[in-house]
């Protein structure tokens, strides 16, 4: 469940991010060189310097997350990881979201509560506001403070106090102080509410009120937290891109924008450096989806993510949030579309099993267009979109005419008919491709490929095959996909990522989860106990209805005597289905709607 482990002078790896060469898929390589530099990272902080008490573990994991994507981008700056801070605090904003959200800065009271520290709050939500507080004192001043904290503990403990007050000292700037311990010592999102005021002839002005967001369903109550936000404010003036900054400290703020004519567009933040959402009135939201394709791609990323939730909280309707996903969709860099692809695949979960074909039609005519223009693209970002839209346009979208000729591939590669040919088809393809041979190939491919996969050495074909076997669907085949997983054909923790993504499918959730009923005891034990009662109570995260929510709630209470402090986890995963049954229930039928208006 690791990738790595910073010992000092001793760090160790998955054989996945060493067994590589030349020829390893871009993500492995790619993987490699994040964790390495992760890891490196922790001679400062974690080694050098150890937190006091696990309730500050975030000073090591934040900074390592933040660190190894500067570190990654200098070292191989074609490899596309400027952006990926940012892409990971805005994927920790999904668990903030919750209720049941807990702080970066943890209370740690029992044993039981150390590993469930180590999440994406930790990591990339402490990260993502590292960054955006380095945004708001500078680069250079922000690393005097990092410098005085190095020199001032070395070959010692330190606390977040400690910490926060070396930054505050060697920026010079002490109301960082303020700023840096609301975002540490309270959960959730802050969401600002912006609206442009034009009223007085050449004095434009923002008017913002700040709020904790919270989507359709939620037991968050707006008042619930209050933050000391560096905000920064870009729009489009006299034909010129500009940008305005404040700290804002007040649940309502206003600011004034440079003297001159109205906005044409606004985006609430200005180079995606702030850990917040934004919501807008339905000029705002036009304007700003009109100008996606020209944002730089930090603020296409945020204006996906803030229009998802949008939706999610019922502040913009289906057809809206469809018509901008769709033109985010064919944003020039590669992740943005990627980002756009995984807010679709998530929301499609409120959509019934058998409404799914008319969403699928929509998610072809959407994704299609950017997939075609990576045809003779081969940098970094090239290949890491056509890798990913291709799964989702096959997998997700069910692209019937790109599944036929990458089914013949697949039987290629593994040598249905013949001799193995690894050469076929690219590496970084080989789940994908897999994964069509598997479901329209069936039980004669997926036998040789399960036959491959457990034999096999190399880690990269294993985690390929292994996550193709786990998109099984046919029952029949998915019988023997579980007899392989209690027989113990996987190794590690690899029959425990089957289960996870079988029960994660719609198609084979509840034929999982009456095995996993069945066998429960053999399927716990697969689990290290170091992780057990963080991961197990995940599993149920692709129900979609409240009876789904107390069901899978009484399955976990059940076997609270095996999952120690699992509390936590397990009201998380509730909360999630019941939303995700709260969203279905308010908008299910109106996306469905938009999916089939789509043109």
């Amino acid at each position: 469940f690791g990738g790595a482990m910073e010992n000092a002078g001793a760090i160790t790896y998955d054989e996945y991010l060493l067994l590589m060469d030349e020829d390893s898929p871009l993500n492995q390589r790619r993987t490699y060189t994040a964790v390495h530099a992760h890891e490196m990272a922790h001679m400062w902080f974690g080694d050098l310097v150890t937190p006091k008490w696990w309730n500050d573990i975030w000073l090591n994991e934040s900074f390592a997350s933040w660190m190894m994507y500067k570190v990654a981008d200098r070292y191989w700056p074609e490899g596309e990881f400027n952006r990926g801070l940012l892409s990971g605090a805005l994927g920790a904003m999904a668990n903030d979201s919750l209720a049941a959200a807990r702080e970066i800065r943890e209370p740690i009271d029992s044993n039981e509560k150390i590993t469930s520290a180590f999440d994406g709050i930790t990591y990339q939500k402490g990260a993502g506001v590292l960054a955006m507080l380095e945004r708001y004192v500078g680069e250079d001043m922000f690393q005097a403070g990092m410098r005085v904290h190095m020199q001032r503990h070395a070959d010692g403990t330190a606390t977040a106090e400690d910490f926060i007050a070396s930054i505050a000292e060697g920026s010079d700037r002490t109301e960082v102080e303020g700023a840096f311990k609301t975002f540490i010592e309270q959960p959730g999102v802050p969401l600002l509410s912006v609206r442009l005021d034009c009223e007085e002839p050449g004095k434009p002005r923002i008017n913002v009120q700040q709020t904790r967001y919270a989507p359709l369903g939620s037991a968050i109550k707006p008042n619930d937290g209050k933050w000391q936000i560096p905000m920064c404010v870009g729009y489009d003036a006299d034909g010129t891109r500009k940008t305005s900054c404040t700290l804002l400290s007040e649940t309502e703020q206003s600011f004034d924008l440079e003297p001159g004519t109205c906005p044409t567009t606004v985006h609430p933040n200005a180079d995606g450096a702030g850990y917040y959402r934004f919501s807008l009135d339905d000029a705002g939201w036009s304007s700003l989806i009109a100008a996606a394709p020209e944002l730089n791609p930090a603020e296409a990323l945020v204006l996906a993510d803030s229009l998802d939730a949008a939706f999610r909280a019922g502040k913009v309707s289906a057809t809206s949030y469809l018509s901008g996903m769709a033109t985010l969709a064919g944003h020039k860099a590669w992740d943005v579309a990627d980002a756009v692809a995984a807010h679709l695949e998530s929301i499609i979960d409120i959509i019934d099993v058998s409404e799914l074909p008319v969403a699928e039609a929509a998610l072809r005519k959407i994704a299609a267009p950017r997939f075609a223009k990576l045809r003779g693209s081969d940098d970094a970002g090239s290949q890491l979109l056509r890798q990913r839209l291709q799964r989702f346009l096959i997998v997700v979208a069910k692209d019937q005419a790109m599944r036929e000729p990458l089914a013949k591939q697949a039987a290629k590669v593994i040598g249905l008919d013949g001799e193995p040919d690894l050469s076929a088809a690219a590496a970084s393809e080989f789940e994908t491709i897999f994964s069509v041979g598997v479901q329209d190939i069936g039980e004669r491919f997926f036998d040789l490929l399960l036959a491959q996969a457990v034999s096999s050495d190399d880690p990269a074909f294993r985690n390929a095959a292994i996550g193709a076997l786990a998109r099984a669907e046919d029952p029949l085949v998915v019988k023997k996909l579980q007899e392989a997983v209690l027989a113990g054909d996987f190794k590690g923790t690899e029959g425990f990522g089957v289960v996870a993504r079988q029960m994660a499918r719609v198609a084979t959730t509840e034929l999982t989860y009456a095995w996993l009923r069945d066998n429960d005891d053999a399927l716990i034990a697969m689990i290290p106990e170091t992780f057990r009662s963080n991961v197990l109570p995940g599993l149920g995260g692709a129900f979609c209805s409240d009876n789904g929510a107390d069901d899978w709630q009484q399955f976990i209470i059940a076997h609270a005597d095996d999952l120690p402090g699992y509390e936590r986890d397990l009201a998380q995963t509730v909360e999630s289905i019941q939303l995700c049954a709260a969203l279905k229930k308010a908008h299910g039928a109106d996306l469905v709607a938009a999916f089939a208006n789509y043109q």
